[in-house]
């Protein structure tokens, strides 16, 4: 019987973490659910993936965002089910109006075939270290209102 070796991740300069450590490589995709997980979370980004699973979503991909690069932003990555987008919308959108008008977070919905969109979140150019961080914490603390909108959006239909 053949035994199939996986592929780890390595650690590079600027904390990036990926297939060969260097920035533009591909990184092993790993489930929340496995032990190797939070070790191939780059550091910047860390504090956003654990607000997200802490409420129950996947993420497909993270990147804190490399300076001096063309992968300069500050992304995340989560998985939704199409009935879920408008509630995330709606909750990205009110919170650019009402707090983050002057860098606001940008976000880019990527149809999948299986009932699920993906969301990619970008908090900003990590070149503007202040306001990524200050986007970062808003959503951080106010994602666990998408949980609170899915439970009156149940209510309502």
């Amino acid at each position: 019987m053949e035994t199939k070796i996986k592929m780890k991740n390595k650690v590079g300069q600027y904390g990036v973490i990926n297939k060969t450590g260097k920035i533009g490589s591909s990184a092993v995709l790993y489930k929340t659910t496995d032990p190797e997980f939070w070790k191939n979370i780059e550091k910047g980004i860390k504090s956003s993936v654990k607000s997200v699973i802490n409420i129950g979503y996947e993420t497909y991909s993270s990147c804190q965002g490399h300076r001096g690069t063309l992968y300069n932003k500050r992304t995340l990555t989560v998985i939704l089910s199409n009935e879920e987008i408008d509630i995330w919308i709606y909750f990205l959108d009110t919170l650019n109006i009402f707090f983050l008008t002057d860098h606001p977070i940008t976000y880019l919905l990527i149809p999948k075939s299986d009932n699920k969109t993906n969301i990619m979140i970008n908090f900003g150019d990590i070149e503007n270290k202040k306001c990524v961080k200050i986007n970062q914490k808003y959503f951080n603390k106010f994602v666990t209102v998408i949980n609170k909108l899915k439970f009156v959006c149940d209510d309502i239909s």
